[in-house]
């Protein structure tokens, strides 16, 4: 699962950047939208919106949802907003993680921000592991440790923290960096 606390963090960014490195790896991966009030993954993806009954699990067929060889995408369903939360606490969706689970390797879940939604933290309990996308210069400590401690209070999973685009100051001396000016 990749969240993060707010919009604008580049958690959908890590998450195609991740599903892509995986598959170019030759492994299996489903990437999947959950961020059903806001998501536009499936635009970088050029894939169309689904509709929810397209999820239930006697419905599901994994090769529906192939985008290249080894690569799954499963967009989120138009019209769904108001119904995310409800879908995400369901077996259903426990079941239809699982059924994907047979097929891939692994499953990235592109999630709405924790700090604005509930359904990042529903989302977590199916989750193995979870990346926290933090951008420099936009989330601040406050808003990290708040996602933290929300996370903290429903699971023990390992929690991996990204910090994404340092703009470093190019007037920098350093090991590595012989000549900066």
């Amino acid at each position: 699962m990749v969240s993060g606390p707010l919009t604008g963090v580049g958690k959908t960014t890590v998450s195609n950047y991740l599903a892509s490195g995986l598959n170019n790896n030759g492994l299996k991966v489903a990437l999947i939208d959950c961020d059903y009030h806001r998501g536009d993954l499936h635009k970088e993806i050029k894939s169309k919106n689904i509709k929810l009954e397209d999820l239930r699990v006697d419905k599901f067929d994994i090769s529906d949802y192939l985008v290249k060889e080894g690569f799954f995408f499963i967009p989120r369903p138009r019209n769904a907003s108001e119904t995310a939360f409800n879908f995400f606490q369901s077996q259903e969706f426990s079941l239809l993680i699982d059924k994907i689970y047979e097929s891939v390797d692994y499953i990235i879940i592109d999630t709405p921000p924790l700090l604005s939604r509930p359904d990042a933290l529903m989302i977590s309990r199916v989750s193995s592991e979870i990346l926290l996308v933090a951008r420099h210069a936009v989330t601040t400590n406050k808003e990290f440790k708040e996602s933290m401690n929300q996370l903290n209070s429903v699971t023990n999973k390992s929690t991996y923290a990204v910090y994404n685009c340092l703009k470093r100051n190019r007037f920098n001396y350093g090991y590595y960096n012989y000549y900066d000016y």
